[in-house]
């Protein structure tokens, strides 16, 4: 029972952590620590806080002996969920003839702030969904797009060297690709959009989403600790059956 009440400690001390990261009073600590910028939202931690809770919200069941007593506790404790959060499961609104387009197009609406990159200061002073020119944000002619969320690419023919912003922005982990050979990757200061820097010439852009070695750290340890719980599990049930 006292390794209960200490791993008990441990993930409410975890718990409090996770959802004050995510609070107004840490920004202090996020402008000090710079690798954070790595995590890039606040909110990220709230996966964090869900999984303590649910775990501490199943694991309390422990402290009940009575068998009849913790079905009571968790069929109370579940219809309790259902009713706070009832209003989930209602539609705002429906639309019979709805399509794709009429969420995933937003011409005129920017992204809420909290959702940019650390460092962007406005938004472009038109709205714009295909490559344009940096410095007056007209839209350049290009071909052949591709539009994926790792990926994005075009064939462009600029008459001389030019600088233009591709409608994305930039996050750690963007490279860009001319003709097959990468190339330097910017962002511009103040919307913090990618930047690339292009000779006149025919060429094929490529710009790739991939993972930084934090994002490689942060997935091996997701996968070694769903190996770990599968595993924990397993032993747990050949100890209950053996019993």
């Amino acid at each position: 029972m006292s390794t209960y009440y200490a791993w008990l400690i441990w993930s409410l001390l975890l718990l409090f952590i996770s959802l004050w990261m995510q609070t107004i009073q840490s920004l202090n600590l996020w402008l000090l620590f710079s690798p954070l910028q790595f995590i890039q939202f606040p909110w990220r931690f709230a996966g964090i806080s869900i999984f303590l809770i649910a775990l501490l919200g199943g694991s309390s069941v422990q402290l009940i002996k009575s068998s009849n007593l913790k079905f009571i506790f968790a069929a109370i404790f579940g219809m309790a969920i259902l009713l706070v959060q009832n209003h989930y499961f209602k539609p705002q609104n429906l639309k019979s003839n709805a399509t794709d387009k009429d969420f995933i197009i937003l011409e005129d609406v920017y992204l809420p702030k909290e959702y940019l990159p650390i460092g962007v200061k406005a938004d472009p002073p038109r709205k714009i969904t295909l490559p344009a020119l940096a410095d007056n944000y007209q839209e350049v002619p290009i071909t052949n797009l591709v539009k994926r969320s790792n990926f994005y690419s075009f064939s462009i023919n600029p008459e001389k060297a030019t600088e233009i912003v591709v409608p994305i922005y930039w996050f750690p982990g963007w490279r860009s690709f001319r003709d097959g050979q990468e190339m330097t990757l910017k962002k511009q200061p103040k919307t913090g959009l990618i930047l690339l820097s292009l000779p006149p010439d025919k060429q094929k852009i490529v710009l790739k989403f991939t993972d930084t070695p934090l994002r490689r750290i942060g997935n091996f340890v997701s996968l070694f600790s769903l190996i770990g719980v599968c595993g924990l599990s397993f032993g747990w049930l050949r100890r209950k059956s053996s019993a």
